[in-house]
C-alpha cells in the first residue's frame, strides 16, 4: 500500500490552473521530490495533501485512507502528517524548547531532537533572537517533535545564504540516514531549482 497516493488531482485559483491531473504514489521508505520553477504548483499540491486546500477534482489517500476529494476533506489534525511550509510560522512568545514541548508526543525526545539539529544551546532563545538558518531548524525540529510518520517540507532551504544551505542539507541528510532519526518524511530545495518533496522512513 502506498503511504501517499495522489490520483488525478486538479486545483485552480479562479482562471489559473495550479495543478492539472496530477498523480503520484509514494511508498513506505521512498523519497519523492517535486521539481519545478516558482509558480509551477508545488506548494499548492502539498497544501492539498495537508488539507489546507480542497482539490477541484481527484483524490488523495494517506496510509490507504481517503483524506481529500471535492466531497471529502479530513481535517489537517487528523491526517497524521507533519509539514514545514514556506511561511515557517513560529510562535514569538515561546522559546525554542517550548516550541517542541508544546507539540511533542514524547517529551523524552525533545532534547534528542534539539541536539540533532544543533539547537540545544539555543533552547532558551525566542524566535526574534534566532538567525534565518536557526529559524529553519526550529521549524523542522517542531515538525519532528510532533512525531508524525510523514513529513512534508516546502522549500525549507529557500532564501538562505549558501553556507546555511550546506549546513541544513547536512542536517537533513543526517536525519534521513542517522540511526537516531525518527520515522518521517521530508522535502528539500536546491539553490537553483525550487522543489518540494515527501517521503517516509520505514517504521
Amino acid at each position: 500500500m502506498a503511504e501517499i497516493s495522489i490520483r488525478s488531482v486538479t486545483k485552480s485559483y479562479d482562471d489559473t490552473v495550479a495543478c492539472r491531473n496530477v498523480s503520484l504514489e509514494v511508498e513506505n521508505g521512498q523519497l519523492a521530490v517535486l521539481l519545478g520553477p516558482s509558480g509551477a504548483g508545488k506548494t499548492t499540491l502539498l497544501k492539498t495533501i495537508t488539507g489546507e486546500l480542497t482539490p477541484d477534482s481527484g483524490e488523495i489517500f494517506v496510509s490507504g485512507q481517503l483524506v481529500s476529494s471535492p466531497q471529502t476533506m479530513l481535517p489537517p489534525a487528523r491526517r497524521h502528517l507533519g509539514a514545514v511550509m514556506q511561511e515557517g510560522v513560529l510562535w514569538p512568545h515561546l522559546t525554542v524548547e517550548k516550541h517542541l514541548e508544546l507539540v511533542a508526543k514524547n517529551a523524552d525526545k525533545v532534547g534528542e531532537i534539539l541536539e540533532l539539529l544543533s539547537l540545544d544551546k539555543l533552547r532558551r532563545r525566542y524566535p526574534d533572537q534566532l538567525s534565518g538558518g536557526e529559524k529553519q531548524r526550529l521549524s523542522l525540529a517542531r515538525a519532528l517533535a510532533a512525531g508524525r510518520k510523514v513529513l512534508l517540507l516546502d522549500e525549507p532551504l529557500a532564501n538562505l545564504d549558501r553556507p546555511l544551505v550546506i549546513e541544513l542539507m547536512r542536517d537533513l541528510q543526517r536525519l534521513r540516514g542517522g540511526a537516531r532519526a525518527r520515522p518521517c518524511s521530508w522535502s528539500h530545495t536546491s539553490r537553483r531549482t525550487p522543489c518540494s518533496s515527501l517521503t517516509r522512513w520505514p517504521s
